[in-house]
C-alpha cells in the first residue's frame, strides 16, 4: 500500500470480450486509473498487433472502434512500435497541453478478426486480457467473455493463468454459464498479467471467410509479396531490354570479323573484357610489329620450373591502332624497352582498367551495345551487394522485411550479368564472330593444310582471336602433326630454327594468361586467411500493457 500512496495505479481493469461466430472479437476495456496527486496528461495503451506463428509473426487484424475518457470522446494519438519481436499499436490518450490528477476512467473498444485459433479436434480462445507490460500495479481485474450463442462448457475447458510471462499460476475465480465466462482476479504487480484459455467443441466456431483471411494474409505478407513482385518486374525488364534474340543460322566464316580487333571481338561475344581479351591485345600488338614476346624458363625450387616472358617494346609510331591498343602500348612502355612480364604484377592494373573502359565505351559508341555493359552490370550488381549485405540489419527490424530485401538483393545480383544487351548491329556482328569461332574450333585438316600453304603464318595471324574467343586449345589441336613457322615476334624455348609446334604455343598460353591476369589485379593489403503442452500467463493473442505520460 505504501507504493499506492506514492504513485499512480490502476484501481480496476474491466474487460468485456464479445466472441463472434467466426472467432473474431469485439473487446471493450474500461481502465480505472487513480493518478492520485501526480500530474499526467493521460495514459497510453500498447496492444500487440501480431502473434508468433509457424512461419513468423502474423497480424491478427486489429481495428480501433472507439476511445473515451470519463465517458467523453478522447484525444488520441496512434503510433506503431516494435518490441520483443512483435509489432505494437500505441494508443496515447490525453492532451499534451493539459495535466490531470486524481481518478479517471479510460474506455478502449477494438475489434480483432483472428481472435480464436482452430485445431483438428477443438477450437480455442487463448487471450491475454490485461497484458503483462503495464508500468504500474493493477488492483483488480474483472473480465467477461460473452458467447455469441449459448453453449455448455465443462470447468476443464476453461483455464486461467496469472503472473509474469510464462508462469502457470491461477490466482482468481472462474464462473461458467451458457452465456459466457466471468473472471475475477486480485492485484497484479507491474510485469504481471492475466490470460484465459477456453476450448470449444467443433463446430461451435466457424473460420472467417476465405476472402477476409486472404486479405489479412496478404497484409501480413506484404514484404514477401513485394519481393515477388520485384522479381517479376526485373524479369520483365530483362525480358524486354536485356534478353538477347537468337543469332539465327550460323555460317562458317574463314576470316576474322571486319573492323574489329581480337579484344573487341571477345568483348562483343560475352559482353565482358576479361583476361583472354587483354592477352589478345598483347599478341595483336606483337603481330603488328610493336612488341616481341620471348618465352623464358627459370628454376623456382629444386626441380620445379617457372615460366616467364621477356617483352621487348619497339619505338614504332602508333599508326592505325585502336584507342584501347594505344593505351595498352603506352602502359607497357612505362616499364622500359625490355622487361619481364611478371614485372607487371600489381603494377599494370591502372592500364588494364583504362583499356577496359575504352573497349566498353567505344563499342557502345560504335553501336554494338544499347548501353555500356560494365556500367549496367555495375549498377545492378553494386546495388544488389549493398542490399544483400544489409540483410543482418533488416532481419533485426523485421524477418519479413529481411526476406524482401534479401529477395531484392539476390534478384539484382542474379540478373546483373544479363542486363547488358547488344543492338541489331551487335547481333549481326555476333553471327560473324560465331561463324569465325566455329572455323577456329572445327576446321577440317585438308582445308587447313591448303590454307597453310597459301599463308604459312595463319596460325599466328588468327591466334589472338582464338585466345579472345576461348578456343586457343582447339585452334592449336587443328594443327596437330603440321609444321608451322614461328614469326620473328614470338620466340619459344621449343623453337627449332623458325619451326614451332602449335601444341607448344597452346601449352604456354595458360601460363601467359595467368601472368596477365595477375597483372590486372590491384595489389591487395595483407589480411587473415550462418503444438501442444498447455498454456501460460502472457501467452496467446492480445496482451501488451501501458503507462502514464
Amino acid at each position: 500500500m505504501v507504493l499506492l500512496l506514492l504513485s499512480w495505479y490502476i484501481s480496476s481493469f474491466n474487460s468485456t470480450i464479445d466472441l463472434h461466430e467466426n472467432g473474431s472479437l469485439t473487446i471493450t476495456e474500461n481502465i480505472n486509473v487513480n493518478f492520485q496527486n501526480e500530474k499526467h496528461h493521460g495514459i497510453y495503451r500498447d496492444i500487440p498487433l501480431d502473434l508468433g506463428g509457424k512461419f513468423g509473426n502474423f497480424e491478427l487484424g486489429f481495428r480501433i472502434l472507439d476511445v473515451k475518457t470519463d465517458g467523453r470522446t478522447a484525444t488520441v494519438k496512434k503510433s506503431h512500435t516494435r518490441d520483443y519481436g512483435r509489432k505494437y499499436l500505441r494508443i496515447r490518450i490525453g492532451k499534451g497541453d493539459i495535466l490531470i490528477s486524481g481518478k479517471h476512467t479510460y474506455e478502449i473498444k477494438y475489434y480483432v478478426l483472428l481472435g480464436a485459433r482452430y485445431f483438428k479436434d477443438y477450437d480455442e480462445l487463448y487471450w491475454n486480457i490485461t497484458g503483462d507490460e503495464w508500468q504500474t500495479y493493477i488492483d483488480s481485474v474483472n473480465a467477461f467473455i460473452s458467447f455469441y450463442k449459448p453453449i455448455e462448457l465443462n470447468r476443464s475447458d476453461v483455464k486461467l493463468y496469472t503472473g509474469e510471462r510464462g508462469e502457470r499460476e491461477s490466482k482468481g475465480s472462474i464462473v461458467i454459464d451458457e452465456t459466457g465466462v466471468t473472471i475475477k482476479s486480485g492485484g497484479l504487480s507491474s510485469g504481471n498479467g492475466l490470460t484465459v484459455d477456453i476450448k470449444f467443441p467443433k463446430p461451435y466456431l466457424v473460420k472467417p471467410s476465405g476472402f477476409s483471411l486472404f486479405l489479412l494474409r496478404l497484409k501480413n505478407n506484404i514484404p514477401i509479396v513485394l519481393g515477388f513482385l520485384f522479381f517479376i518486374y526485373i524479369f520483365i525488364k530483362w525480358w524486354r531490354t536485356g534478353r538477347e534474340q537468337s543469332a539465327g543460322p550460323i555460317a562458317v566464316r574463314y576470316k576474322s570479323p571486319e573492323g574489329l580487333t581480337a579484344a573487341a571481338t571477345g568483348t562483343i561475344l560475352d559482353e565482358v573484357v576479361d583476361a583472354k581479351d587483354i592477352v589478345s591485345i598483347l599478341f595483336d600488338l606483337a603481330k603488328k610489329g610493336y612488341l616481341k614476346i620471348e618465352e623464358l624458363e627459370s628454376k623456382k625450387f629444386f626441380f620445379l620450373k617457372n615460366t616467364d616472358y621477356r617483352i621487348t617494346v619497339f619505338p614504332k609510331e602508333k599508326e592505325g591502332l585502336k584507342k584501347h591498343e594505344k593505351e595498352f602500348l603506352n602502359g607497357l612502355r612505362k616499364f622500359g624497352e625490355e622487361f619481364k612480364l611478371s614485372k607487371l604484377k600489381g603494377k599494370f592494373y591502372t592500364t588494364v582498367k583504362s583499356v577496359k573502359k575504352s573497349l566498353y565505351k567505344n563499342l557502345t559508341k560504335d553501336g554494338y551495345f544499347h548501353g555500356n555493359p560494365e556500367t549496367i552490370r555495375a549498377k545492378y550488381f553494386g546495388l544488389g551487394i549493398i542490399i544483400t549485405f544489409g540483410f543482418p540489419f533488416f532481419i533485426i527490424l523485421s524477418p519479413r522485411w529481411a526476406v524482401f530485401f534479401m529477395t531484392v538483393g539476390i534478384t539484382l545480383l542474379a540478373f546483373s550479368r544479363g542486363m547488358p544487351k547488344r543492338t541489331t548491329k551487335g547481333m549481326k556482328k555476333i553471327r560473324e564472330i560465331l561463324g569465325f569461332r566455329e572455323f577456329l574450333a572445327r576446321v577440317e585438316k585438308p582445308r587447313l593444310e591448303k590454307m597453310l600453304e597459301e599463308n604459312p603464318n595463319i596460325f599466328f595471324d588468327f591466334l589472338s582471336y582464338a585466345i579472345a574467343l576461348g578456343v586457343a586449345d582447339q585452334w592449336a589441336e587443328r594443327f596437330e602433326g603440321l609444321t608451322i613457322q614461328s614469326p620473328d615476334w614470338y620466340v619459344s624455348r621449343a623453337t627449332t630454327g623458325n619451326i614451332i609446334y602449335a601444341s607448344v604455343v597452346s601449352n604456354s598460353l595458360g601460363n601467359l594468361i595467368g601472368t596477365v591476369s595477375a597483372s590486372m589485379a590491384a595489389p591487395s593489403s595483407s589480411s587473415s586467411g550462418f503444438s501442444g503442452g498447455g498454456g501460460f500467463s502472457g501467452g496467446g493473442g492480445g496482451g501488451g500493457g501501458g503507462g502514464a505520460w
